[in-house]
């Protein structure tokens, strides 16, 4: 014998007012909520840098201004990249541009790409950072990258390839 299920009525449905639900204020969330996130969308294209100095890759940053200084931010991104040098590799770090380019997470660098791969060969590559603001003060978090051992670094994989870079804050006390 089948099942039968009623079908609700659309007339039947309550309306829900958004207007009247309470906001919760972020001091009440527990541990572990998400504060806020931001975002932005940058292309992946026309980059390219042999610097063996750490310098800001143009257009991949965010800006976040956080509601504790002692909340988390874990910032995040990806690119499609090649170094044209197969022992040539680039060390990533994240920086707060506005605080005279703070170190953003708690060591030196926050990943690497393209050690010992093929010259040319194109990798996706996911990069995150983790640190503690110690302001609330506006942050510009700034990818930066040098190249190690030699070669060039691109990112000119296509130029209707968007990439999101986003820094999201969670409450920590």
């Amino acid at each position: 014998m089948p099942i039968q299920r009623a079908k609700p009525i659309a007339a039947d449905i309550p309306v829900i007012n958004t207007s009247s639900l309470p906001t919760i204020p972020n001091t009440k969330f527990p541990v572990g909520s998400i504060v806020q996130m931001v975002s932005r969308v940058n292309t992946n294209t026309s980059y390219t840098t042999s610097s063996s100095t750490q310098i800001d890759v143009t257009g991949f940053y965010v800006d976040i201004t956080p509601v504790y200084t002692n909340s988390i931010i874990v910032w995040e991104c990806t690119n499609t990249s090649t170094v044209n040098d197969d022992d040539g590799y680039i060390r990533f770090r994240v920086v707060d541009s506005n605080n005279s380019d703070t170190v953003f997470s708690s060591n030196s660098y926050c990943g690497h790409a393209h050690y010992y791969n093929e010259a040319d060969h194109w990798d996706d590559i996911p990069i995150r950072a983790r640190g503690e603001p110690g302001t609330t003060n506006t942050m510009r978090l700034q990818l930066q990258l040098q190249v190690n051992s030699g070669g060039t670094f691109s990112m000119n994989w296509s130029g209707s390839d968007h990439r999101v870079i986003s820094a999201t804050e969670y409450r920590q006390t």
